[in-house]
């Protein structure tokens, strides 16, 4: 289904209908789209679901999987934040807390990266014993 479409779906139906979408009839809204114009769906139909960006963002951000994802969720999670952070309705006070969200998830995934990105060096506390060969 072409974006125009997706959108006209959420401008047709409630929120209740949109919140009532189960993932067959959602694969079958986002069939064809590039991720881009999945991320715009998602974030115009939740905005509809949660009734404002900042009720959506508020859900968003009190997901306890963002708290414990791999470091390439924490990229999409990334991704979700900047695309909300830029939407028209985002107030100030909304780009605010997303944008210390975005830090966060920042600081979290540098943490992981590997040294040579920036990230920490495993520091290990123990010397390293050499193992002596013993005759049995």
């Amino acid at each position: 289904m072409l974006i125009e479409e997706a959108l006209q779906i959420i401008e047709q139906w409630t929120p209740e209908e949109l919140r009532n979408l189960n993932r067959d009839d959602i694969n079958n809204i986002i069939a064809g789209m590039n991720g881009e114009e999945m991320a715009q769906f998602f974030i115009e139909k939740n905005i509809k679901v949660f009734g404002s960006v900042t009720a959506y963002i508020d859900n968003f951000l009190q997901n306890p999987d963002i708290r414990s994802m791999d470091t390439s969720a924490n990229l999409n999670a990334l991704n979700m934040l900047r695309r909300i952070y830029q939407h028209p309705s985002a107030t100030l006070e909304d780009r605010a807390v997303i944008q210390e969200a975005i830090n966060g998830l920042i600081h979290k995934i540098m943490i992981r990266a590997a040294p040579a990105a920036g990230g920490r060096r495993k520091k290990n506390k123990t010397k390293k014993r050499a193992v002596k060969n013993r005759k049995r």
